[in-house]
């Protein structure tokens, strides 16, 4: 599964690290969860950053906060 958070939903939005989007990861992981998905998640940036580094690494944090809760 790709996962991408957006910075709003339709055109226009940006991808941003995860949980500081509209896309609410989240839900998408609760329902995963639900369903008792057993697959590979991963996170991708589609486009170059000067910051890219940060992002998947604060991408990252959120994934590991959200699944210690």
């Amino acid at each position: 599964m790709h996962m991408v958070d957006m910075s709003k939903i339709g055109p226009g939005g940006e991808i941003v690290p995860l949980g500081q989007g509209a896309s609410q990861v989240g839900k998408i992981l609760d329902e995963l969860k639900r369903q008792h998905f057993d697959g590979t998640i991963t996170c991708e940036y589609e486009r170059e950053s000067p910051t890219l580094e940060k992002d998947i690494g604060e991408c990252v944090e959120w994934y590991n906060a959200y699944f210690s809760k």
